[in-house]
C-alpha cells in the first residue's frame, strides 16, 4: 500500500515510504519547476529496480554468475494527453523500453533464457482492473469504465455533505 497527501498549493504530493519520503510533482515538461521527483520517472526507476533484482535472483537461480549490469529504462510521453491539452494523444507513458548490458561469462544461449520479467512489468502490460475511489465534498456521482485489454474503473463517490462533515472524517 502506499499513501499520498496532496499539497494543492505546490502540485505536489508527499509519499511515505519505507526508505522516507518523496515528494512527486509535474515533470518540467509539463510545467513543474523541476524541485520535485517526476512520477513517470518513478515509474521507470521502480520498473528497472525490479527487472534489476528479479534478474539477478533468477541468474544466480539458473547458475549464472553477474559481474555488473546495467539496466535502462526509458518511456515516451506526450504531455498534452496527461494535461487534457489533446485528447486525441494518450495518458501517460505510451512505450516502455528496457536495456540491459551484462557483465558475464555466461554463453549467449544461457543469457536468452534469462527471463526478463518482474512483477512490476507484469503489472504494466499484463489486462488488469485500477480501481479508483474518490471522497469529496461533492453533490456528483460518476462512474467511468475504459474497455480494451486494460481495463480502469473510475468512480466518485460522494460521501459528505458539508465541510464540517468532511473535516471530522478525516
Amino acid at each position: 500500500m502506499a499513501k499520498g497527501r496532496m499539497k494543492p498549493e505546490t502540485a505536489a504530493v508527499k509519499i511515505k515510504t519505507g526508505h522516507g519520503r518523496v515528494e512527486s510533482g509535474l515533470h518540467e515538461a509539463a510545467g513543474g519547476d523541476g524541485s520535485y521527483a517526476c512520477t513517470g520517472d518513478m515509474l521507470l526507476e521502480s520498473l528497472a529496480a525490479c527487472v534489476g533484482v528479479t534478474l539477478e535472483a533468477v541468474a544466480t537461480a539458473m547458475g549464472i554468475a553477474i559481474r555488473r549490469g546495467r539496466i535502462t529504462a526509458e518511456g515516451d510521453i506526450d504531455f498534452r494527453g496527461t494535461l487534457g491539452v489533446d485528447k486525441t494523444v494518450p495518458v501517460g507513458i505510451t512505450d516502455i523500453r528496457l536495456h540491459f548490458d551484462l557483465d558475464t561469462d555466461a554463453t549467449t544461449e544461457k543469457i536468452d533464457k534469462l527471463p526478463y520479467r518482474c512483477a512490476s512489468a507484469a503489472d504494466i502490460y499484463r489486462p488488469s482492473t485500477l480501481r479508483i475511489r474518490s471522497r469529496a465534498q461533492s453533490t456528483s456521482s460518476w462512474v467511468i469504465t475504459s474497455g480494451g485489454a486494460n481495463r480502469m474503473v473510475f468512480s466518485w463517490v460522494s460521501l459528505h455533505s458539508s465541510p464540517s462533515a468532511m473535516s471530522r472524517s478525516q
